[in-house]
């Protein structure tokens, strides 16, 4: 039997996928900071994403439909996963906090499947953002600033915008990695205490010429940015390289998290315990 592709609907198909894909991050999100903030014993159960390739008898089919009504493996597949408790109450809450989000697009993130998973990262920031109601902004880069979207509070819009825009097969030849030219953007649309997150593999042009980076955090340093860097690099000593550019710079609120390229579905792991310091 035959399937007639002129009867498939593939805007349609594309377009649920997607929409799973954004709600299965956010809700994903919001289920991991909420089970982490809010628990009182040592450890306790929490959600993880169950992936192809993990055992069968792992997924949590029932609970995974009940969230999400469609299934799309390691995206919204969801597992149980043993973790440790912290005690109290949420630290965050409603406020005019911002969050600018800076992730790398250039081709060298398609090896280990690097872009998939700062997409998911990406994803992410924006639900813990649209849960806080906290204005966000976005910028793809190479060596250039590919696309952006300047502050907005329309979380699910500016994710659906940034899916349809990221993936590293698409962009223009480049021969290099830097996240200058977008942040130069964000110069241009700064605010005062804004967190700025930095998604990258770390093949930046500035492991050997840093001066333009270092220009450009010294021009932010006025704002008071909170950086927060997570690098998929092949060593820990390139990551407190870019953090020591930075803090040279006069930014005084930086933090580094390494994600080895052969694991970079910890990069997930890294975000979950960024947001829930």
């Amino acid at each position: 039997m035959s399937i007639n592709s002129k009867s498939v609907n593939w805007s349609r198909i594309i377009d649920e996928y997607i929409e799973a894909l954004i709600r299965s991050r956010f809700n994903f999100v919001i289920k991991r900071v909420f089970e982490l903030k809010t628990s009182t014993n040592y450890t306790r159960e929490s959600w993880d994403v169950w992936r192809l390739g993990d055992p069968t008898d792992e997924l949590e089919f029932h609970e995974s439909i009940r969230s999400y009504g469609i299934l799309v493996p390691g995206c919204n597949t969801l597992r149980r996963n043993l973790v440790v408790a912290r005690r109290g109450i949420l630290k965050h809450s409603n406020s005019s906090a911002r969050i600018a989000v800076l992730v790398d697009c250039s081709g060298s993130m398609l090896d280990y499947k690097k872009w998939i998973y700062a997409r998911d990262a990406v994803l992410m920031l924006l639900g813990f953002a649209m849960r806080y109601r906290y204005e966000a902004c976005l910028s793809i880069f190479t060596n250039y600033n590919v696309w952006s979207h300047e502050w907005t509070s329309d979380h699910y819009g500016l994710a659906r915008s940034f899916v349809l825009k990221y993936n590293p097969n698409k962009m223009l030849p480049h021969f290099y990695t830097s996240p200058v030219k977008s942040l130069e953007w964000l110069l241009r649309i700064a605010k005062k205490d804004m967190t700025i997150y930095i998604i990258s593999d770390m093949e930046l042009e500035e492991l050997n010429k840093p001066k333009a980076l270092e220009s450009v955090f010294q021009a932010l340093a006025p704002y008071n940015p909170k950086l927060v860097l997570f690098l998929i690099s092949r060593g820990k000593y390139i990551v407190s390289k870019i953090v020591e550019i930075a803090v040279n710079a006069g930014l005084k609120d930086v933090k580094g998290y390494w994600v080895n390229p052969l694991e970079t579905k910890k990069l997930v792991d890294e975000i979950i315990k960024e947001i829930n310091v």
